[in-house]
This record gives C-alpha cells, structure tokens and sequence, in this order.
C-alpha cells in the first residue's frame, strides 16, 4: 500500500505533513524539510505498532527522487538486508542511494547525521532493518 502525503504550510511560519490515506499522523515543523521528517518519525512508530503500509511516497521535488528511492531499496535487498538483520533488527539504516554507503543506529537522527557528514549532498532513504517499508529523508 502506499500513501499521500499533504505538506502545507501554516499560519504561524511553521509546516505541516499529513497522511491522507491509510495514515492518520502528521508532522510539523518549523521548516518543510523537517515536517516531512517528523511525519517519517511518527509514521515508523505508528507502523512499528503493526499497520500494514509498505511505503510511504513523496513527490519527486520533494524528497529523494524515486529512482535513487528504488536504488536504496535494491542495494537493502541485495547486499545490505542478509548482513545486518541478524545483529541490527528494529535498528534504522540510512542508506545514501548514489554510493551505496550506510550508517546504522538505534536513533535515526544519529544515523542519518553520520552519513551526511561524508555525503553533505545525499537524499537518504530510512529503513527500519526487518522491516518491509521505506522512507525518504
């Protein structure tokens, strides 16, 4: 399944990202980019929980371009996802789609920051190891 997202801006300067099928959360923040990733955040807490969403889209202009999307995706199921299920399940994987390089950590943030410190200009994708959903940064 896959689900849209609004991301809209609001009157106090501030932006908002919600779910307008299957997931009834949003996001907010004081930028856009950051309201797409508490939308992400609270989308991985609610899935955790077990709703069945398989992935989570947002326009190209938006966030990761869906080719560099279904690239992390592939570089997960091929080489990454046998290697590191069984010593990180549950733990976040930020994968940079155009090098194929990684970071894991129990706090996405963590992760995610440690990869741009090497790949300043990367769209990461989010993946919950043993889990079969994706998110872009």
């Amino acid at each position: 399944m896959k689900t849209e997202v609004l991301i809209e801006p609001l009157p106090d300067n501030r932006w908002r990202a919600t779910g307008l099928r299957f997931l009834t959360i949003s996001g907010e923040g004081q930028t856009r980019d950051e309201a797409i990733h508490n939308f992400q955040l609270a989308a991985v807490r609610q899935i955790s929980r077990g709703t069945s969403v398989v992935s989570i889209e947002i326009d190209a202009e938006e966030g990761v371009p869906k080719a560099q999307w279904q690239a992390a995706i592939q570089l997960y199921q091929s080489r990454l996802k046998a290697r590191v299920e069984p010593q990180y399940l549950g733990q976040f994987i930020v994968i940079d789609p155009v090098s194929g390089d990684y970071e894991i950590d129990r706090d996405d943030l963590i992760a995610e920051d440690r990869l741009l410190e090497r790949h300043p200009n990367s769209s990461p994708v989010l993946l919950t190891i043993g889990q079969d959903y994706a998110f872009e940064l």
